[in-house]
This record gives C-alpha cells, structure tokens and sequence, in this order.
C-alpha cells in the first residue's frame, strides 16, 4: 500500500447547478456527500475508510465533480463499489419512502438532509450518483430524514452504556454509546442535573434514568436526563474471594 492507498474502481459523482454558485454551497455539498459515504463504509465494514481523491471537474453547466475514492485497507477496496451503490439506493430509499436503509447511520441522515437542503434556493439542481445510478436530490429528502428522525413518543426509563462526548457550548447534552448496538444517544441536561453530576463520568459506564424520546421505528431519538449513576469499573468490582468471604456464615 502506497500513500495513494489502494486505488478501487467506484467513484461517485455530484453534479451541482443554481442560478450564481456560490463555493460556500458547493464545498458543503461535497463535504455532506462525503460524510454519508463514509459513515455508510464504517457500519459496512470496520476498516472499510477512504481517501478521496477529486478525479475530474467539469466547469460546464452544470458543475459536476468526479470523486474517486482510495481504500486505506485492502478489505475496503474489495467493498467499495457496493459501499457507494448504497449511498446512491440509501438516498433514493429515503427520498421516495421516508424509510430508513440499512447502513444510514443518523449523521448519515443528518449529511443527506444538509445535502438535501441545498437544492431549496430557486432554481438550484443537485443529482448524485455511480455509474448506471444516478439520483435527483430535491427538498423532499430533507423532509423525510425529518420524518424519520422525528420522535413520535416518550416514555420515562433508563438506558445504560459509556459517556464518551459533552457539550457545553449553546445547548448542553452529553453523548452515552449503547452497550448493545453501539447508538449514540444524545441526553440533553435535566432539571437539578449538572455538570458536576456529569463530569466524573466521562470515559465510564453509567445509566441514565429521565424521559426518553422514541421514534417511529421505536430505536431511542434523545434523552432529557434526571439523573445519572456511574457504575464501578471492573477492578473495583468484588473479586470471587470478596464474595465467597460475604457468603461464609
């Protein structure tokens, strides 16, 4: 493997049109794209991660930009053509059915919305796509990642797993990475919850007790946290000798 990485045969295609373009909304543009093919190639495959590389661009009109990706590992070159298949179906799954594909993680859903909304200003035109799979992305994706993402019902509960992110910069949340699937879950400050509640949890395993926001697909959308419990880490758990000590009469 050279610097280059492993030169693979998908590339992906972004053709991007409006009226005065400005570099602004096209860097975006490439920038949303991007990040969705990424986190698609992650929950495809673990060390599925490219290096992209700007093939061709057209200045005719409309702009369109040839992006080639290069596997940092020879798993992902082996998987980058279906990698990018999915991006363009994924897109086209949640435009037309406001349905949720497998591999669209919700940043995934997130870029594409952020692509998505690009297309809104009058007379501005986007279309993604590989060979032989071309999209027209319209304000209607947007409209469905909101659909999608939308909480539908809440229910007081608790959810376990490691705070791994905190924010407090405008509205404060913290981050818990589920212990089973893995799903970031953003839990936003409660009533008498703050940052000395949160703080020595950071990097632990803890559960968070509040009201959970639940979407339509029943996987969990945010967390208003009430209070947190910080579980011990595995050395301080009792050791079998501690407990066989407790059960002696």
């Amino acid at each position: 493997m050279t610097d280059a990485g492993i030169a693979t045969t998908a590339d992906l295609f972004l053709t991007f049109d409006a009226p005065i373009l400005r570099a602004a909304d096209m860097l975006a543009a490439i920038g949303a794209l991007l990040h969705v093919a990424e986190e698609v190639a992650a929950a495809t495959a673990d060390d599925a991660r490219f290096d992209w590389i700007v093939e061709t661009v057209s200045k005719s009109s409309p702009l369109a930009v040839r992006l080639a990706p290069r596997a940092r590992h020879r798993t992902g070159a082996g998987v980058a053509q279906g990698v990018m298949l999915r991006v363009v179906d994924g897109m086209r799954t949640v435009q037309d059915e406001a349905e949720r594909p497998e591999f669209f993680t919700d940043r995934a859903l997130k870029e594409a919305r952020d692509l998505s909304k690009l297309t809104k200003a009058h007379g501005t035109t986007a279309q993604v796509g590989v060979v032989g799979q071309i999209l027209d992305v319209t304000p209607r994706l947007a409209q469905s990642v909101d659909r999608i993402l939308e909480p539908v019902y809440r229910a007081y509960g608790s959810v376990e797993g490691r705070l791994e992110a905190l924010n407090v910069h405008g509205r404060k949340y913290f981050a818990v990475y589920d212990d089973l699937t893995g799903d970031r879950i953003e839990c936003a400050f409660g009533r008498g919850l703050g940052l000395d509640a949160i703080i020595p949890a950071i990097n632990r395993r803890v559960m968070v007790e509040g009201e959970i926001s639940y979407r339509r697909a029943g996987d969990i959308a945010s967390v208003r946290a009430e209070s947190i419990r910080i579980f011990r880490r595995e050395h301080e758990l009792p050791s079998a000798h501690d407990v066989l000590g407790i059960l002696k009469p």
